[in-house]
């Protein structure tokens, strides 16, 4: 059954109450069976007539040979009764009367009327039988005064009216056929309708149903016309737009409407049936509730990027991390199905792809050794050492060395917000404050040491001198924070010979 674009209320047929239909049927089977009664007597008689007239006609002609052997016989016996006496008489007279009459083929002749007769009598037995069990009673269904049919009873209409919803484009179209008339009568079986064809009579019997095709979009209707060509031409006409349109520098290989569209032959009111300018503006690209999906084939080189491989080396400080053989970036030929709706990429599926150039894996050596007391402590332990400028915790680390494949210019110990920071040597204060020592540094201060090297304490979360101050190794000056360029709680400590960065690390033993 078409779906109805809206729900409307189902018209039902009503049919004539059960009882009035009990009653009229039983008073028809009273005359009919009077009827068939008196035409069955009168009919016997003209039998019984007629096969009297038979019989007459058949014992004259049947018995007549036989009269005339048995006559013959008796002057035949008389005539040679005095030549032979007794039983041999009889016999001899017999055989000579048949003698007489064996050339005119009396046996052949009867032979034919009695199978002649007999085939009357079972003909007319047995289309006597068949005439009256043939008849039943039905009801005519009539709308507006003319005949769709003939049903045995009310319930094969009601079946009928579910044929004439799958007929309509809409189930309120039910309601423009109008009701049906019942009326008694009695026909042959062989005039008794299918509920089909009292569906299909029933439609075409209403002068406001119109036959017509109607463009189904996911089960809705959208319009209805009454030649089928002028919507596939519609739609084809889109889809051909975009199949001849290339997407880049590749034809789709699939063009299709996203959405379900289906045309269906129904019945149609005459006024929902488009004419020809409004099908033209419901089926114009621009007004169809309808997008096209395009599917274009392309194969393009694609990088592979390097994957990292991490080695540990026990003999440097936790935290420590440094690249110690580059990576390098494959290469593969790659096919794929894009689709496209309305022109937006909405979906990609890999077909296949070739490696070209295998990617190179980068190597990372970190440390794994942990700081101990001969590494962190506060006392110089030769002539160029400096002191460990974190006070000792259970969290502290190195988090970046000098270089570090990055150009930094010193080390990162890593600490809680708020840790002491200790002078590593001896010295003057040059600068404390914002970025007094260089872009992205916080809150820094640079000491310039009693032993001819700087030191820059950098990403402070608090300062504790000022510029002009001296400081002794060991004292505590700032606190380890997370200011200016930074990612994390951090002390950034640098040394400086000759106003050039070097690297901390042998200086603090590490």
């Amino acid at each position: 059954m078409l779906v109805s674009s809206r729900k409307t209320k189902s018209c039902q047929h009503k049919t004539k109450s059960e009882s009035f239909a009990k009653r009229e049927v039983r008073r028809l089977f009273i005359f009919v069976g009077l009827m068939t009664a008196d035409v069955t007597l009168t009919f016997f008689r003209l039998i019984l007539s007629f096969l009297n007239i038979v019989a007459s006609w058949f014992m004259k002609v049947f018995v007549a040979p036989f009269a005339f052997v048995y006559g013959y016989n008796k002057k035949v016996f008389s005539a040679i009764k005095s030549e032979t006496k007794g039983l041999g008489a009889r016999l001899k007279s017999f055989v000579y009367a048949i003698r007489a009459v064996k050339n005119f083929h009396f046996l052949e002749f009867y032979r034919v009327v009695v199978l002649s007769v007999s085939a009357v009598v079972v003909i007319g037995v047995l289309c006597s039988a068949g005439i009256w069990t043939r008849f039943i009673a039905a009801y005519n269904v009539s709308i507006n005064g003319v005949s769709v049919g003939y049903v045995k009873d009310t319930n094969v209409y009601n079946q009928a009216v579910g044929h004439i919803k799958e007929m309509v484009a809409k189930d309120e179209y039910e309601c423009v056929i109008p009701q049906p008339e019942f009326k008694l009568c009695i026909v042959s079986d062989n005039q008794l309708d299918t509920p089909e064809k009292i569906a299909q009579e029933a439609v075409v019997s209403s002068d406001k149903l119109k036959f017509a095709y109607g463009l189904q979009i996911d089960g809705q209707l959208y319009v209805a016309a009454e030649d089928k060509t002028v919507i596939e031409d519609s739609l084809t006409e889109i889809l051909n737009k975009y199949r001849n349109q290339s997407v880049g520098d590749s034809l789709p290989v699939d063009v299709s409407f996203t959405q379900n569209a289906t045309i269906v032959g129904a019945y149609f009111l005459a006024e929902d049936i488009a004419d020809t300018d409004l099908l033209k503006t419901k089926l114009s690209e621009e007004n169809i509730p309808m997008t096209v999906s395009t599917v274009v084939k392309k194969t393009y080189s694609e990088v592979i990027p390097f994957g990292t491989v991490t080695v540990e080396n026990p003999n440097k400080i936790k935290g420590y991390k440094k690249v110690t053989k580059k990576g390098s970036e494959g290469l593969r030929d790659v096919t794929v199905e894009i689709t496209y709706v309305n022109g937006v990429e909405t979906a990609k599926t890999e077909l296949s792809s070739v490696v070209v150039n295998e990617p190179v894996s980068q190597e990372i050596t970190v440390g794994t050794a942990l700081v101990t007391t001969s590494t962190a402590s506060y006392k110089l332990s030769s002539s160029d050492r400096v002191i460990w400028p974190v006070r000792k915790n259970s969290n502290m680390c190195i988090s970046a060395y000098y270089g570090d494949g990055r150009n930094h210019k010193g080390i990162d110990i890593a600490s809680p917000c708020g840790t002491d920071i200790i002078a590593a040597a001896s010295g003057t204060v040059v600068s404390a404050g914002w970025g007094v020592t260089g872009s992205g540094y916080g809150y820094s201060i640079l000491v310039n040491g009693n032993d001819g090297r700087q030191y820059l304490y950098a990403h402070c979360s608090a300062l504790y001198v000022s510029a002009g101050d001296f400081v002794a190794g060991g004292s505590v000056i700032a606190a380890v924070g997370s200011t200016g360029y930074s990612t994390g709680n951090h002390l950034h400590f640098e040394i400086r010979i000759g106003g050039n960065a070097v690297d901390p690390a042998p200086y603090l033993g590490v």
